[in-house]
């Protein structure tokens, strides 16, 4: 009943158009909007690419417990319907990584085309005034959290089960008991909020905070030796490149990653990091960076130089828009 509403209010809108656009970038999701916009744009004939951020309706079937996956499929089932004609009727594909186009030509049956296009996601490096950066930096050294000589290592994301923070709390333990100094500083918030700070009451080498603004993280990042991002190797995430990966690299620290597939393959490829798969690959990773200064600044030199060639938000953008009107010319 949703789902045809949402449909219908969409189509009355549609033909309140006067004018028809020359090409068109759609969103998917969601599947409904998806869906009528590309049937209304095939229609009028306009070329358009649809752009895949998430594997819906496939992750809602994911998150089922296995005995119900069945169930969730056949209830879900015309939402498949919809999402692969959205798809399918489309000029070409764009996606937020290469997994992530493979996988959409893959669910639609559709053949991939030379106008298909990874759009990494990225967003524009926001200025912001030195004395704000100041003004952050004394906020973190009254925390007690100022630039020493040790390691420290940052996690800035949302504290949900999308990410597994027990190897972190297993080699902060480790590093204390070998009297190496080295710290781990977790600004964020969500589901696993009190489990965190519970746990890091028995880690003096572990901080955790809430949100911070974007002062605050820049500071940080300036005063920091590398990020960690220990996201769970789930089906949709092994096949994507996370937006908190790119803020890694447009910030220059090293990644230590616990993430397969397209992040393993990136921090292989460009020396950006390491990807751990244990609390002892981790500590390893760890000592390797805070004892070899070169490594740290080589990782960190390349992090920054591949966001400026891939990711950058600017070259992103206006290749697209180069992208779009050529096809637009075709």
């Amino acid at each position: 009943h949703g789902r045809q509403e949402i449909i219908d209010a969409i189509t009355k809108q549609l033909k309140t158009v006067d004018e028809i656009p020359d090409i068109a970038f759609v969103g998917y999701p969601p599947i409904e909007a998806a869906y009528i916009m590309s049937a209304w744009l095939k229609k009028k004939k306009v070329p358009f690419l649809i752009d895949i951020k998430d594997q819906w309706p496939n992750i809602l079937v994911e998150s089922i417990p296995h005995p119900l996956k069945i169930f969730a499929k056949i209830f879900l089932a015309p939402y498949y319907l919809l999402a692969k004609k959205a798809m399918s009727n489309a000029t070409a594909i764009s996606a937020h990584s290469l997994g992530f186009l493979n996988w959409s030509l893959s669910f639609s049956n559709r053949k991939g085309n030379s106008q298909d296009r990874v759009t990494p996601l990225t967003v524009s490096e926001n200025q912001i005034p030195e004395e704000e950066i100041k003004e952050a930096l004394r906020w973190w050294a009254d925390q007690g959290i100022e630039k020493k000589t040790g390691f420290r290592i940052i996690f800035v994301g949302s504290f949900s089960r999308a990410f597994d923070f027990d190897p972190i709390f297993k080699t902060a333990k480790l590093i204390n008991s070998k009297q190496i100094d080295c710290e781990f500083i977790l600004c964020g918030k969500g589901e696993k909020d009190k489990e965190l700070r519970s746990k890091a009451e028995d880690h003096e080498n572990v901080r955790i905070f809430s949100w911070i603004d974007l002062p605050k993280i820049r500071a940080l990042s300036g005063i920091s030796d590398a990020s960690i991002a220990p996201y769970k190797s789930t089906d949709d995430f092994v096949i994507s490149i996370p937006n908190k990966i790119i803020d890694s690299l447009m910030l220059g620290l090293p990644i230590l990653s616990s993430l397969r597939g397209e992040v393993a393959n990136l921090i292989s490829n460009y020396d950006v990091g390491f990807t751990y798969s244990n609390s002892a690959d981790l500590f390893d990773y760890i000592i390797s960076l805070s004892s070899d200064s070169e490594l740290q600044k080589l990782t960190s030199h390349n992090a920054k130089n591949l966001y400026e060639l891939e990711f950058k938000f600017d070259n992103v953008y206006d290749s697209l828009v180069s992208h779009l009107e050529n096809i637009r010319r075709i």
